[in-house]
């Protein structure tokens, strides 16, 4: 009787510890996933000197990714127009940065400080006021 108890308390034990293993692992393994998936989204607006919005939208659209962000999944097309709407209200990056962080707080802490700035300036290259305002005035 007595070992049979010991018996079944070794395999409990060891059932036991294998799933909290499993578990773990799962939870790290997908934490480093999501966030390497979103740096590299923001990575590629903010590194891409070849910036054209109309085909970052495109391949957006196409490569239907989403992010876990807190609570929301966001596809790559919704938080690409998202940074475009923070950066075209913004007149300068501490502005967008307010702005950014007050509207979409978890997606503002998501990305990279560095990344931020990249993003803002090639967003803004597009922008029709900064297109606008960089035209020669006529008098």
């Amino acid at each position: 009787m007595k070992s049979i108890k010991t018996f079944l308390l070794i395999i409990l034990t060891a059932g036991m510890h294998y799933v909290q293993s499993q578990v773990t692992y799962t939870s790290i393994d997908y934490s480093t996933n999501k966030q390497n998936t979103l740096s590299s989204f923001t990575k590629n607006i903010a590194l891409n000197k070849d910036y054209s919005y109309r085909e970052l939208l495109k391949d957006a659209r196409e490569n239907q990714a989403t992010y876990l962000i807190g609570t929301k999944r966001l596809s790559s097309k919704k938080l690409l127009k998202i940074l475009k709407k923070e950066s075209r209200a913004a007149s300068n990056y501490k502005e967008f940065e307010e702005n950014f962080s007050t509207s979409y707080k978890q997606i503002f802490d998501n990305i990279d400080p560095k990344e931020r700035i990249s993003i803002f300036k090639n967003l803004q290259k597009s922008n029709l006021g900064n297109y606008i305002r960089s035209l020669p005035t006529i008098l």
